[in-house]
């Protein structure tokens, strides 16, 4: 994993202005009463390597915001870092979802913070752009049926608390708390992540395992309700399956005497006209037998084929 460092915090806007000192390697304490700006220069840290500030958010009036900065105009944050000693300068406007990098050839390079914020696949998203250059795979994790990617703010939960975390936590709070985000296995991502751990392979085909469980629980739901209606129709349906038999049966008889009639009609038509007419009405009595017959059939096919 590679090294990060911060080492100057500029502020600029219309009405304001801040810059930092140098800040060295080994460890920076900021010394102050309260509401000397120690918690604004954590956040502005935060927003810039693209954190969720509430007090910041210029499209969210919350009784919490920070008046000097959510008052100001035209104003941004300002980050020199170094990632493993290559020097880089972020920039993010407030109220901003991307982020500007500049490198030590002063290439710009525009990034995003949300996956989502843009419909151009081939946008670089700040998260990934960071977590490579510090050597840390951008890997997914599945939880439910959604897939989750670790995202640098994620390993800050960890490393950044401000005031409003519980001192009994740990972790700080997600920027968007859910089940996913906050589920133990991302913590537990987190952590192994920090110490230098990577198990790509391991959540690979864990998300895999997820995926493929889930699919058998939804094919073991429908053969559980086919079983069910299976169960269901059996007795029904063979008391069903019989009086249809029995029907065919006796369609099938009455066939054959109307065919006999027939044939002795055909034998008599030339004796009188009033032969005709019972040869009609046996024809017009034949062709209602043979649909009902049709329909029986197909009544019996129908159910053979549900209790199969």
């Amino acid at each position: 994993m590679g090294r990060l460092a911060i080492r100057r915090v500029i502020y600029n806007g219309k009405r304001y202005f801040f810059e930092s000192p140098y800040l060295e390697d080994g460890v920076v304490i900021l010394e102050g009463t309260n509401g000397h700006g120690k918690s604004t220069f954590m956040d502005l840290i935060y927003y810039a390597l693209g954190g969720k500030v509430i007090s910041f958010d210029k499209t969210n009036d919350t009784p919490s915001k920070h008046n000097e900065i959510y008052n100001d105009e035209d104003n941004y944050v300002e980050l020199q870092i170094e990632l493993d000693k290559y020097v880089y300068e972020l920039t993010r406007y407030i109220g901003d979802n991307q982020i500007f990098v500049v490198d030590q050839e002063q290439q710009v390079l525009e990034t995003f913070i949300y996956r989502n914020s843009n419909t151009n696949p081939d946008a670089v998203i700040f998260s990934d752009w960071i977590l490579s250059k510090l050597n840390i795979d951008v890997f997914d994790i599945v939880q439910g049926t959604r897939n989750f990617k670790l995202n640098f703010s994620d390993l800050l939960r960890l490393i950044y608390h401000d005031q409003s975390t519980e001192v009994s936590k740990i972790y700080k709070e997600a920027d968007n708390s859910n089940f996913v985000s906050d589920s133990l296995e991302i913590r537990k991502a987190i952590f192994e992540v920090l110490i230098g751990k990577s198990y790509n392979e391991y959540y690979s085909l864990l998300g895999k395992y997820k995926l493929a469980h889930k699919e058998y629980e939804r094919s073991q739901a429908i053969m559980d309700s086919y079983d069910e209606f299976i169960g269901q129709i059996l007795n029904d349906d063979l008391s069903n399956v019989i009086h249809i038999k029995n029907m065919i049966a006796e369609n099938q008889e009455m066939i054959e005497k109307v065919r006999n009639e027939r044939n002795l009609a055909y034998a008599q038509k030339g004796v009188t006209t009033k032969n005709f007419e019972i040869l009609d009405e046996q024809k017009k009595l034949l062709i209602q037998l043979e649909k009902e017959k049709d329909e029986l059939i197909q009544s019996k096919s129908a159910v053979m084929q549900s209790i199969a």
